[in-house]
């Protein structure tokens, strides 16, 4: 009896082991293209890519995904699309979002003068995990920064600085 009690942590210790670790699901960002402006809000095609380091498939049964910039939130896209998801691999989705233009057009200025904007998805991916089709929510986040100017679109700075001018002294007259 008493070897079976020394045992037991053992065989508890290798009975957890047994399963894998699941990694979460990453969610990014990859394109965006404004599909409806509205007077107080816009919808905007969100292409976001699920990434999955498992070695089971992940299949994707919806989401929530909150967007913002520069710290603010902008928006929201709720999603029930099933999405097949391949063991160590990714899929590209697009989600609608719904962008308040409100808060897009008080960050605006800061854009257009920094000429970058950083960016932030807060995602809870709903998942059912490869052949034991248990259902689970990964919550993810990931963020970024959108250089303007690099892709030629934010204020432009000059090649070319003139010299600062030379300020003319005064002559001695001795």
């Amino acid at each position: 009896m008493k070897a079976l009690l020394l045992l037991l942590p053992l065989i508890l210790a290798s009975c957890s082991s047994l399963g894998t670790r699941v990694v979460p699901p990453n969610v990014a960002i990859v394109g965006m293209q404004l599909a409806n402006i509205q007077l107080v809000e816009s919808a905007v095609a969100v292409t976001v890519r699920i990434e999955n380091e498992n070695p089971d498939p992940i299949i994707v049964t919806g989401g929530v995904h909150k967007i913002y910039v520069d710290g603010e939130f902008v928006g929201k896209a709720l999603d029930n699309r099933r999405v097949e998801v391949p063991a160590l691999g990714s899929a590209n989705h697009t989600v609608i979002a719904n962008v308040s233009n409100l808060a897009l057009a008080t960050r605006l200025g800061g854009i257009i003068n920094s000429g970058s904007y950083n960016y932030e998805i807060k995602s809870h991916v709903y998942a059912a995990l490869g052949t034991s089709g248990r259902r689970r929510r990964f919550p993810v986040q990931r963020e970024g920064k959108v250089d303007l100017q690099g892709l030629g679109l934010g204020p432009q700075q000059p090649r070319y600085r003139a010299p600062a001018p030379v300020r003319a002294q005064p002559l001695s007259t001795r």
